[in-house]
């Protein structure tokens, strides 16, 4: 039997439809491809900028907002922390014990502070600056860290209640205002990098426990700005502050 003529033209229809149909199919797979692709370098150079401290939801919510890297100032929150006689503790162990200790205490710490949506920028052999609303600007990056510092000295706690670290002291420091951060450096090696006397200012902070036997200091414009949960403060009056003029 004969195909009837209608039927061929069906049969064409039909077929330049799946055609078409096919065509547009890889042409969204292939888009799809392609947007995943360049998630993955935008993924991978933010992580290349900011180390491995960066935490997946900051660097996703860098790629969904695309946030201009670029030399900027801003508002922001810097930590220092220091771990007290570090360097006596290391003289009497061999580089394994060293590594592991180093391991118990700063991999716990550096969730808290990403929990508190802080990002670790650096590292010192004994200690780190930590910084909060950078890159990602909020309102609440004040309390983050204050919260993220209270975390931190009742972790240390735990840890070596538990035996996991010995009983470790550590200091730190907390100071907010205007920071100048940026993606400094060459096309080889590019490094985000924060500066600015707030930045000092929580240094000079952190150093200041040893003078005070604490482990915890903060300006007091710092503790007017945000909520201490009921956790009491002592006010240790006024400072000289190496580098700057006026008493903190």
């Amino acid at each position: 039997a004969h195909m009837p003529i209608a039927s061929y033209y069906v049969r064409a229809v039909m077929m330049l439809f799946t055609g078409a149909a096919s065509g547009m199919i890889a042409s969204e797979i292939n888009k799809r491809v392609q947007n995943s692709f360049s998630q993955l370098m935008e993924k991978q150079k933010i992580i290349n900028l900011f180390g491995q401290q960066v935490s997946r939801e900051i660097v996703d919510e860098l790629i969904l907002r695309k946030d201009n890297l670029d030399i900027k100032r801003v508002n922001a929150t810097i930590m220092f922390l220091d771990i007290r006689n570090f360097s006596s503790y290391a003289e009497t162990k061999d580089p394994a014990e060293i590594i592991q200790f180093q391991n118990n205490i700063f991999d716990p710490l550096i969730e808290i502070i990403s929990k508190h949506k802080g990002l670790v920028n650096q590292f010192m052999g004994d200690g780190f600056m930590a910084s909060f609303g950078i890159p990602l600007q909020t309102d609440d990056h004040r309390q983050n860290a204050f919260n993220a510092g209270l975390e931190i000295i009742n972790k240390i706690k735990i840890l070596a209640e538990m035996n996991i670290i010995p009983v470790t002291r550590v200091g730190i420091g907390i100071h907010s205002g205007e920071v100048i951060t940026g993606n400094i450096g060459n096309d080889i090696r590019k490094q985000y990098s924060i500066a600015g006397t707030t930045v000092i200012t929580a240094a000079r902070l952190e150093q200041l426990n040893k003078q005070f036997q604490t482990q915890f200091l903060v300006s007091r414009d710092f503790l007017n700005s945000i909520s201490t949960n009921g956790q009491a403060s002592e006010s240790l009056g006024e400072v000289s502050i190496k580098g700057f003029e006026k008493p903190m």
